[in-house]
């Protein structure tokens, strides 16, 4: 069944449906809940709460959060199909990307804190105005990604391809504090 509605505060349609088209969630407090195998194309999602949630199986195509939490969220688990989400003014610690493929998603002005993205395809990926405190950024492609204005980021250059990735003056400490060099 697809819908195309907004839906604030109460989620029961949420629990008894699978599929949401072109559907806006404002103030939903989806957290902790199973939202596995669960479709959502061209969804919005405004202030709402979706964190520790299972997405085993869960398709986000072109879907966008704004001010939401997403705290240890596993997008691990969410179907690869045409998987391309965006986030602006967001909460995503603790967030698992391990081996996804993120090259259609934005990330703006997202604490994206202790985020494990490990192995992920993050070409040309922009983390604009983003908090990267102990983001994990192991075997991942960050070709052209944009680091310009991204914060307490660190990125490994022999570890991650980085060719044509963009980075500020101010984030070199975060590309050679592997190294033990201090940047002043």
């Amino acid at each position: 069944m697809i819908f195309e509605l907004e839906i604030k505060s109460d989620h029961s349609l949420l629990i008894l449906n699978s599929e949401f088209e072109q559907c806006t969630f404002i103030d939903c407090d989806f957290k902790n809940e199973d939202l596995s195998k669960k479709n959502f194309i061209k969804c919005e999602f405004i202030n709402c709460d979706l964190s520790n949630s299972l997405v085993n199986d869960t398709k986000f195509q072109e879907c966008s959060f704004s001010k939401c939490k997403l705290i240890g969220l596993q997008f691990t688990y969410c179907s690869g199909f045409g998987f391309a989400i965006n986030f602006k003014d967001c909460i995503l610690n603790n967030a698992s990307y391990y081996e996804k493929n993120l090259t259609e998603c934005t990330f703006e002005n997202t604490d994206l804190s202790e985020c494990d993205f490990e192995a992920c395809d993050l070409s040309g990926v922009s983390f604009k105005q983003c908090e990267l405190r102990n983001a994990i950024f192991e075997r991942s492609n960050l070709s052209k990604a944009d680091f310009t204005s991204a914060v307490n980021f660190s990125v490994n250059p022999e570890s991650n391809k980085i060719r044509g990735a963009k980075f500020s003056k101010d984030g070199l400490p975060g590309l050679l504090d592997r190294y033990g060099i201090i940047v002043t």
